[in-house]
């Protein structure tokens, strides 16, 4: 580019890379930034098609450089190589794009599709070049295609001044690396550099095999040559680009002190490989790199090392790499790569080798054969016995047998300093040459192979394998760990000595030399010792590059990238933001903090700093970054309950931990809570209060304080499960966890969502296994995924986990098909009538899909009944006791409209300790079943805050995992719902292939046409005329709902904090283009706010919905003499509506005769369970419930509103 004539306007000086660019442009600097190589097979037709046609334009027009080097593994690729030189040196790069432009034109027009070249086109093209130039040169001499691609050609007469210019000829010899005739013309020399080739090829690992149409070299960067190059190198573009802008900023790299040409910039810097091996510098970069820390592994399976363990490089005063050979000690070709290894120490090595045997099968000699295989046993009692260290490379390789030095190998050849180490080894070998069973016993001191212990033997063998296994490297496979990288699996033969080397250099550059340099700031004296130097940086190495690494889990996952150690936070002015706690200088712990001082993760972290700062040798350095606020953002008050340490009573009873709030005011309306970790299940054991509604005002007379027991009942197990060898969701499979004498405990559905599942057990050891049914018939459990993302197999391991933390337990399950069943869907319907409904999804799925991008099927009605389910099933949601009564009146409105078997199912999340005490009584005198649900909000979906919004995502989130897998119809209903028919019609009811039914707003009260939000802005431009539903009474099939859409699209939508206003009925009606909703007859649900008074006689389920006509308005006192006047507007109390409804009044008072009845009996303890429904509502009303088809709430924060707002938020504990 700085000769270019095209260029010749642009900036030389590197400052305007500096410049802002647009997304995807190139700074306009006159220099050779950005060069390309192409190593491609020029008998491809469409590698012909790319190097003539698109770089060739973008040569043309966009500053890029581009080299070719022909690919020669092929007989018609050596011929295209030569006959590529040819042209090149004859006729110039222009020509000799018109000859490959000419071939793939012939095939375009002629309309054949070709892979590789056809010779007779070839001859052709190359025919119609030589008559041009014979007419112009009638002289000059053009050999025949075949002497060209044959090789003949090699000392042919040059081009002639009249064919190509000095100047151009001059231009492209020096671009091609040759020389030029005083006169113009290029050297004679037309052969084709095909030794050269393959040297660079072999040193680059540029082979076919790699990547089948090519590879490219982007300023040394490797990319396979496919169709996402381009996109791939844009990216890698722009990270150069900032690196370059990064040093031109800092002064680093300026117009004085850059290189004479830009163009080798890249390929000059320190950290620069000479040599590539797809296995050190993996294509998907360093997400693909594993490492492991040794000590743990090394802990884990017992693996013995010591300073005697290791072989060390004669004469190497330092060193730093521990590299462990993983292969077959006795076969040949893992002996190869012993053999390679040892040869690769020279006196300036700074690597030390152990060996680590990995056989297919382990060889136990008998008393009857008594072979021991030498190698392996050789290096097991060097082991064991430490005796390894003075051993030096050549003696070990006599011993072995490998006295004949490393194996030379054409890349080898290529490094002249690899040529001088080969030869230094082979000399060495050569000069310690003497009779095998010397050296062996020399060694071994004086024991022979038969004298070696075979318990050491197995031991050594044994605790190689375990080895092998944390690698990850499967029996019989070869691989090189360094310093806890792992390098392989290795095929035979395709690691050389000149890889160990350029292995040794990167690792030591890459990771290395960073912790020698810390460790030699900070204890200087641990390094003194060569051996002990080796030790501390290998393992430090080991362990700080392996804590930078995500956990597989997540990269599985989440494709998580590195998580490297940095203090950024140091940068930070931080005079008058910020405080620290202990001693910087003597710390072993520190602990650096980024945090807003009035969040709700600042108020729980101030606790959990105050705990650490208890621990002995931690320093905390805190930094205040508060964000911008219109109000104070903290509406709770948090007590953490972590104590520092045990403490005793004077009778040396431990002191429980407990939480106490003191002082706070009494005005507001409470909520106490939990904030527990994510595994645990926790609710209310003992309160005397209604923890949604204490108002500290109105205790009973003697109390001064509300006091609760909360309980863990379950620990959460989760788990993702997966299909390999894909590693596609495993969805729609029923997993289930039994006990030691198989009774199954809790069964769950696979979701799509990251192939989640989620069991709630206690602490004891259970199975995992795929529940009966089709999943048994498709799939066999290959792993249960309790020891990580690449746990052992159940042949291995087990099927059986372990609940021993509190912490819970997360397993990754890996399922396989079993044979034949590759094309078998578990979520197949089988029966006609199912199959005419399928696709009710489909268009969804699509666009909802998890991350293992898993296609969506309809589900399978082929489930396994654990027990015989009620006719009908209804779940309601409650919270307060004031629903709590609700629910009750419900119940017995259900029950006295029908004669058959009724069910309830109440989520445990949000009941009170009184309701789950009444429940079982009420549940006996009148004859229904009850079952209580739960589930832990996933980790990974979005979470609400608000405790109504909580509520409301219970209400329709999860519902495919709630119930058992055998339940396949339930009724939702609000729990102040008064029921007046047979509820067993809505279980009777077609719901037409929809998963569920609902019954449309009212539309026929027009005294509420004003506040009919469906029918105005973005509703009525998004439902087109479909109608919006209430989510009071809905009819669910479970059967068809278990497709896990919903929470695809929440996720999505509740992005917008904006969005999902009223969530558990927005949800699905944002859904109905996609997943339809069946309108259930309006007689069905009947409110006084939506609907006409007209047909309340007919309604068969009422709701007390709120009605914003009936507004008590009050005037207030007002202190301020600049205010003239201010009005307090609430809304009308539910339970005044409720007592408008005749038959409401008789359920309640039949609920509160046996509610007292039962305290009379002592068999329920709580005063306000007892207490008159006007109790329970007193102050103000509950929050639990609160009307989801309306854009308000019921107020929640105080008793009067002066301001006129709609909601207020409630006070929390």
């Amino acid at each position: 580019m700085e000769k270019d004539s095209r260029y010749a306007r642009w900036n030389p000086s590197l400052l305007s890379i500096l410049r802002p660019l647009y997304p995807g442009a190139m700074p306009t600097v006159k220099a050779n930034l950005f060069n390309i190589v192409l190593i491609l097979d020029l008998s491809d037709v469409l590698n012909l098609n790319f190097v003539s046609g698109a770089m060739s334009n973008i040569i043309n027009h966009i500053p890029l450089r581009f080299g070719l080097v022909p690919v020669v593994e092929t007989d018609d690729g050596k011929k295209m190589a030569r006959l590529f030189y040819h042209l090149i040196k004859s006729y110039g790069r222009r020509k000799t794009l018109d000859v490959f432009r000419s071939i793939v034109l012939n095939y375009q027009r002629q309309g054949i599709q070709r892979d590789k070249i056809d010779w007779a086109d070839v001859r052709q093209a190359y025919e119609e070049l030589v008559e041009k130039e014979r007419e112009g040169n009638p002289e000059g001499d053009f050999p025949d295609l075949e002497r060209i691609v044959d090789g003949s050609v090699g000392e042919a007469a040059g081009v002639s001044e009249d064919s190509t210019t000095a100047t151009e000829a001059e231009a492209e010899a020096e671009a091609d690396g040759s020389d030029v005739n005083a006169n113009g013309k290029a050297k004679k020399d037309l052969s084709a550099p095909l030794d050269k080739i393959g040297k660079y090829t072999d040193r680059l690992a540029a082979k076919l095999a790699r990547s089948p149409k090519g590879h490219v070299f982007f300023n040394g960067k490797h990319f396979n040559f496919d169709d996402d190059f381009f996109r791939y190198m844009q990216t890698e573009m722009s990270m150069q680009v900032q690196y370059l802008s990064e040093k031109i900023y800092s002064g680093i790299l300026t117009d004085e002190n850059k290189p004479p040409s830009m163009s080798n910039y890249f390929y000059d810097l320190p950290n620069a490989s000479k040599r590539r091996n797809v296995y050190m510098f993996p294509a998907g970069g360093s997400k693909d790199v594993q490492i492991v820390s040794l000590p743990e592994v090394f802990r884990k399976t017992r693996f013995r090392v010591s300073e005697g363990t290791y072989l060390y490089p004669t004469a190497a005063e330092s060193v730093y790499e521990s590299l462990y050979v993983v292969t077959d000690l006795d076969t040949e070709d893992g002996l190869a790569l012993v053999k390679e290894a040892i040869s690769s120490l020279t006196s300036d090595s700074k690597t030390r080798i152990s060996f680590i045997h990995n056989p297919t099968t382990p060889q136990t000699p008998t008393p009857e054969n008594g072979k021991r295989p030498l190698a392996s046993y050789l290096l097991a009692h060097l082991h064991i016995r430490g005796l390894l260290s003075q051993a030096t490379p050549s003696q070990l390789l006599a011993a072995l047998g490998l006295e004949s030095g490393p194996s030379a190998s054409p890349a080898a050849a290529a490094s002249p300093d690899v040529v001088a180490d080969v030869e230094e080894g082979v000399q060495a070998a050569l000069k310690d040459k003497v009779d095998a069973d010397v050296v062996f016993k020399q060694l071994t001191g004086g024991a022979g192979l038969r004298d070696i212990l075979a318990e050491e033997y197995a031991d050594y063998v044994r605790t190689s394998r375990k080895v092998a296994r944390e690698l990850k490297v499967l029996p019989g496979q070869s691989a090189l760990v360094v310093n806890g990288r792992v390098v392989g699996p290795l095929p035979a033969d395709d690691f050389k000595l000149a890889d160990f080397k350029t292995l040794e250099d990167f690792e030591f550059r890459k990771r290395a030399e960073p912790v020698l340099q810390a460790v030699q700031e900070v204890a200087p004296a641990l390094i003194e010792d060569k051996f002990a130097a080796a030790n501390m940086v290998s393992m430090v190495t080991s362990v700080v590059a392996a804590a930078q690494r995500p956990d597989p889990s997540e990269s599985g996952l989440f494709d998580v990238p590195p998580r490297p150690r940095q203090k950024g936070y140091l940068l930070l002015e931080s005079q008058y933001t910020s405080f620290t706690i202990g001693d910087n200088s003597t710390a072993l712990y520190r602990i650096a903090v980024l945090v807003d001082p009035l969040s709700e993760i600042g108020q729980k972290w101030s606790s959990l700093l105050q705990w650490l700062s208890n621990i002995p040798d931690a320093f905390i350095e805190v930094h205040l970054n508060p964000g911008r606020y219109a109000d104070i953002p903290l509406k709770k008050f948090f007590r953490y309950n972590l104590l520092p340490s045990l403490s005793f009573d004077e009778e040396g009873k431990e002191v429980p931990a407990h939480a106490v709030f003191e002082d706070l005011p009494i005005e507001p309306i409470y909520t106490l809570a939990m904030d527990v970790p994510t595994a645990w299940l926790v609710r209310p054991r003992e309160s005397l209060y209604d923890l949604d509604n204490i108002q500290l005002g109105k205790l009973f007379p003697g109390d001064t304080a509300v006091e609760a027991i909360f309980e863990l009942d379950y620990i959460v197990i989760e788990g993702h499960a997966r299909e390999v060898p894909h590693n596609t969701v495993a969805r729609g499979v029923q997993l289930q966890l039994v006990t030691g004498d198989g009774m199954p405990i809790d069964d769950t559905l696979v979701v799509a969502n990251l192939g989640y599942f989620q069991f709630k057990a206690k602490p004891g050891v259970f199975k995992l296994e795929i529940r009966e049914g089709r999943g048994r018939e498709i799939f066999e459990l290959e792993s249960v995924g309790n020891e990580g993302w690449d746990s052992p197999t159940v042949k291995e391991a087990g099927a059986e986990i372990t609940v021993t933390s509190f912490e819970g337990l997360t397993l990754y399950p890996r399922l396989r098909r079993l044979p034949d069943m590759e094309q078998a869907d578990v979520l197949e319907e089988e029966s006609d009538e199912e199959d005419s409904k399928k696709g009710v999804f489909e268009d969804l799925s699509q666009k909802v899909m998890s991350i293992f991008k898993s296609p969506k099927k309809e589900p399978s009605t082929d489930l396994i009944p654990v027990k015989p389910q009620a006719d009908i099933n209804i779940f309601t949601v409650a919270s307060g006791l004031l629903y709590e009564r609700f629910v009750g009146i419900m119940i017995l409105s259900v029950l006295r409209n029908t004669n058959s078997t009724v069910k309830f199912w109440f989520i445990e999340n949000f009941l009170s300790p009184s309701f789950l005490e009444f429940i079982p009584h009420m549940a006996e005198k009148y004859n229904f079943q009850y079952e209580l649900v739960t589930y832990k909000w996933p980790s990974w979906l979005r979470a609400q805050t608000e405790k109504q919004r909580i509520i409301w995502a219970y209400k329709i989130l999860f519902l495919d995992v709630l119930f058992p897998l055998d339940l396949k119809k339930v009724i939702f209903v609000d729990a102040d719902q008064i029921v007046r028919a047979d509820l067993k019609e809505l279980v009777d009811l077609d719901l037409h292939g929809a998963p569920y039914g609902y019954v449309p707003m009212g539309d026929d009260n027009k005294e509420m046409e004003g506040f009919r939000f469906w029918k105005t802005g973005y509703w009525k431009e998004f439902l087109q005329g479909k109608p919006y539903h209430i989510s009071a009474l809905y009819v669910i099939d479970l059967v068809r709902f278990r497709q896990d859409i919903l929470r695809g699209q929440y996720q999505q939508l509740s992005a917008d904090p904006n969005s999902l206003a009223n969530l558990d009925q927005d949800l699905p009606n944002n859904l109905q283009h996609q997943v339809p909703i069946y309108s259930l007859p309006d007689d069905w649900l009947w409110c006084e706010t939506w609907c006409s008074k007209d047909r309340l006689d007919r309604a068969k389920t009422i709701d007390l919905c709120q009605n914003p006509l009936t507004v008590r308005v009050t005037p207030l006192d007002v202190a301020d003499s600049d205010t003239h006047f201010a009005f307090a507007f609430q809304k009308e109390p539910k339970l005044a509506r409720a007592r408008q409804i005749p038959e409401w009044e008789e359920y309640d008072a039949e609920i509160a005769r046996f509610t007292r009845e039962l305290a009379a009996q002592g068999k329920i303890h709580s005063r306000l369970a007892v207490a008159d429904v006007n109790a329970l509502a007193g102050g103000a009303p509950s929050a639990a419930m609160p009307e989801t088809e309306e854009t308000g709430s019921e107020l929640t924060g105080a008793e009067h509103d002066s301001s006129g707002s709609k909601e207020h938020q409630r006070d929390e504990l």
